[in-house]
């Protein structure tokens, strides 16, 4: 206390974030009065009023630059080994209980769906400023295909306007080529109006990325 300095660490788990916060901010709190009573009756003794100045500094000692990868990339391994784990086994299983289909096509046709995929991912991207920002979009567009894609709700139960614009989803096109493969057991030449459609969205979206980014650069 000669120089008026002391140094106080405060370690805190918080795997539990509510409780770690709470208690932290309690602790730094007791912390405080405290040398704020002994900072004054210092100055009582000299006869003088004193002030206290506290500098808290926060270290975070797992992820100490706080880098979103660092938290984000061990999650999407949790639902990469879930799809793998969960959604492959499904559909061999329906592989081997209805007509089945080619292999070779599933992986044909689910390259281009990844090269769309990716390409949409990149145009949204180019056109956003922050990581929420691209987030919150694609979050959006996932959402609108998934609910105008066959999945819970039948395109030919749709209106008459829903069901063209369907045609403009991608997600459609690839479900209907999964479905006719694992249950009937479809062969790429009866697939040939789907492979065009597909192709023609992977070259757009993938064509848009790269003139996106070559504005944006």
């Amino acid at each position: 206390m000669k120089t008026g300095v002391a140094r106080v660490m405060i370690s805190v788990n918080s795997v539990n974030g509510a409780k770690g916060g709470s208690g932290s901010q309690y602790l730094t709190t007791i912390v405080r009065d405290y040398a704020q009573d002994l900072l004054t009756e210092s100055g009582m003794i000299a006869g003088k009023a004193t002030v206290m100045q506290a500098n808290i500094v926060q270290y975070n000692r797992f992820n100490p630059h706080l880098d979103y990868k660092v938290f984000i990339v061990p999650a999407l391994m949790v639902m990469l080994l879930t799809m793998l784990c969960g959604f492959l086994p499904a559909c061999r299983a329906c592989l081997w209980t209805y007509a089945g289909g080619s292999l070779l096509t599933i992986y044909l046709y689910a390259t281009i769906y990844v090269l769309i995929v990716s390409g949409l991912g990149l145009v949204i991207s180019n056109y956003s400023n922050t990581m929420q920002q691209a987030q919150f979009v694609i979050a959006f567009f996932i959402v609108i295909l998934i609910l105008m894609s066959g999945l819970f709700f039948p395109v030919n139960s749709m209106p008459h306007g829903a069901q063209v614009a369907t045609l403009f989803n991608p997600l459609r096109h690839f479900m209907e080529v999964m479905r006719a493969v694992y249950l009937k057991g479809s062969s790429m030449s009866e697939l040939m109006p789907q492979f065009f459609a597909l192709c023609g969205f992977a070259a757009v979206f993938d064509g848009w990325a790269v003139i996106s980014y070559k504005k944006s650069n």
